[in-house]
């Protein structure tokens, strides 16, 4: 199999798109079908997260590099090409200077239709100059290294800098506990029972076991935090939810932030019911993480 040919099951869902004369694509499958096999390897990919934590883990460590997509697009750009770096659509690419190479075949994502909402949706609250989406369509993206430079200025990716302290572990500990602090919270390396770490939101106190190593602590203590941003007074979430998506948005978020946790934490999610709850502690995992992100670095920044 070349680089440029898709999974064999991907080529029989027709979920791929090669760049395609005006021929091929009227031969293409139809819209409905298009979205149906979309949704089809999304579901597979949800179960597959849901069934093996290495799956888990692979897709959370894909997401902390990819954030401009929805957790379910990411979901498709990974199962589709688990190496893609940088997506943007056909006529986007081209904008930027560069050109999707002949042979490509993009990969497919959801777009949202939208339309105007409704008098009644208006009188409940939606703003009238705001669109609501209606439903979804499938779109073709290409990764930035399916595509090639036509001028001087063309965009060239740029891998995100880990934003890890340069002494390391120790560096990112200190911003972690500076975060917490602006969360009125305290930090104490002290036993937190059978556990790393535990979050005490009544006297706003995170405890982290000091026996720990430095890489270790940090996990513990994102972790922690992530209780404190989303869980605070959530008498409504069950505990199992909680830990996933704390352990979740740690991951993400120390990825982002230039620590690779090894620590093979995540829970094992078999049997945890349908898609879309999977899909909604997937989307809970990314607002945590990005607001443990925007934390940080509001807490931690050096004034210029």
């Amino acid at each position: 199999m070349t680089k440029n040919t898709p999974a064999p099951n991907q080529l029989a869902l027709g979920l791929t798109t090669p760049v395609l004369s005006a021929a091929q694509r009227d031969a293409r499958p139809d819209r409905q079908t298009r979205l149906d096999a979309a949704k089809a390897v999304l579901a597979r990919g949800l179960a597959g997260v849901r069934d093996d934590p290495k799956a888990l883990e692979a897709y959370l460590a894909f997401r902390a590099r990819f954030h401009d997509y929805s957790p379910r697009n990411t979901m498709l750009i990974f199962l589709q090409r688990p190496t893609a770096k940088y997506c943007m659509g056909f006529r986007s690419w081209t904008k930027h200077g560069r050109r999707v190479r002949k042979g490509e075949r993009g990969i497919t994502v959801l777009a949202p239709i939208l339309r105007r909402p409704t008098t009644e949706e208006v009188a409940v609250g939606h703003d009238p100059d705001d669109r609501v989406p209606a439903g979804f369509r499938t779109a073709t993206t290409f990764d930035y290294l399916q595509t090639e430079a036509t001028r001087d200025d063309a965009l060239v990716y740029t891998p995100p800098i880990p934003r890890l302290d340069a002494d390391g572990p120790d560096g990112l500990l200190a911003r972690l506990e500076a975060t917490a602090r602006a969360l009125g919270y305290t930090v104490t390396y002290t036993e937190a029972g059978y556990a790393d770490g535990r979050c005490r939101f009544a006297d706003r106190v995170i405890q982290v076991r000091p026996q720990l190593s430095g890489s270790d602590q940090c996990a513990a203590l994102c972790h922690e935090l992530a209780h404190a941003v989303a869980h605070t007074g959530d008498r409504e979430t069950t505990r199992a939810s909680k830990e996933l998506q704390a352990e979740g948005a740690a991951y993400v978020a120390l990825a982002a932030l230039g620590l690779d946790t090894a620590r093979a934490s995540l829970p094992y999610l078999k049997g945890w019911g349908d898609d879309e709850r999977m899909a909604a502690e997937l989307d809970a995992i990314d607002r945590i993480a990005g607001r443990l992100l925007a934390l940080v670095d509001h807490a931690t920044k050096v004034p210029s």
